[in-house]
């Protein structure tokens, strides 16, 4: 793992804390050779850590000798000038590094010319992931499914699926902590965010989000006509009970039934 510092952050033991074994401090070639810098290289070799000197220019005295690894950029230098450096960082231990190598011409002159490690786009472009989204654990999704049909779920309970869940943990938190639940402090708590938050609520919220991540390897128009059927038939459930309490209460208080009622009587 290669770390970038500066002679700030070696000198006041920023970098303490990372694997020594696997870690190497890239410094710049040309920093000030000051005798707090020098102390500071010297006690972070001893410790185990790795040094790379980046874009060397041959004048960086006494810090070459505790060098692992001198960097050297094919962009910047041209070859008689990286000849020049390789001949001066000969004298060290350290191993040669060609930087900006990005095509097979590259490759084969900075081997050809002495250098023994490579770096650049020529061996690999990073590319930009789109649409990362946290995965999440669909045996869980299942359970809290199943939990929050229970009127009341239980709190507890669910708190602790809702903790080995990184998604919904995190969209519930991202709520009760948004404008939206208006709350003075900031919450971490799990259960503290879902009793803000109220059991109509997260059922809502945790029903779309379980419904996302199930639905992911499929197209969202699915998912989108699914929802909009199921809101229908909620609107409509509510519309049906409230024409079928005024059907009953029709009923119950109709001349009609009176009329039989006293007939019966």
């Amino acid at each position: 793992m290669i770390v970038p510092s500066t002679p700030t952050s070696l000198v006041s033991s920023g970098v303490i804390g990372l694997p020594a074994c696997r870690t190497v401090l890239q410094l710049p070639a040309n920093s000030e050779q000051t005798p707090e810098l020098v102390e500071a290289c010297r006690t972070m070799k001893e410790t185990g850590y790795g040094l790379a000197l980046e874009d060397y220019s041959g004048n960086s005295g006494i810090l070459t000798g505790f060098a692992d690894y001198i960097k050297d950029d094919l962009a910047v230098c041209d070859v008689a000038t990286r000849k020049e450096l390789l001949l001066k960082a000969r004298g060290a231990s350290a191993k040669l590094v060609a930087r900006s190598v990005e095509t097979q011409e590259q490759f084969d002159q900075a081997r050809a010319e002495g250098f023994d490690l490579f770096e650049g786009y020529y061996f690999s472009r990073p590319q930009a992931q789109k649409d990362q989204r946290i995965p999440g654990n669909k045996l869980v999704h299942l359970e809290i499914l199943e939990l929050i049909q229970n009127e009341p779920y239980d709190l507890r309970r669910l708190s602790q699926l809702v903790s080995c869940d990184p998604l919904l943990t995190f969209r519930l938190l991202r709520l009760v902590n948004s404008p939206i639940c208006a709350v003075r402090q900031e919450v971490t708590s799990i259960q503290s965010a879902l009793l803000l938050v109220g059991q109509d609520a997260f059922r809502r919220v945790a029903s779309v989000a379980i419904a996302t991540d199930l639905n992911a390897e499929q197209p969202a128009e699915i998912l989108r006509m699914a929802l909009a059927r199921s809101r229908f038939c909620e609107l409509a459930a509510s519309l049906c009970d409230a024409s079928q309490a005024a059907r009953q209460g029709n009923r119950q208080g109709s001349p009609s039934s009176m009329d039989h009622g006293d007939q019966a009587r």
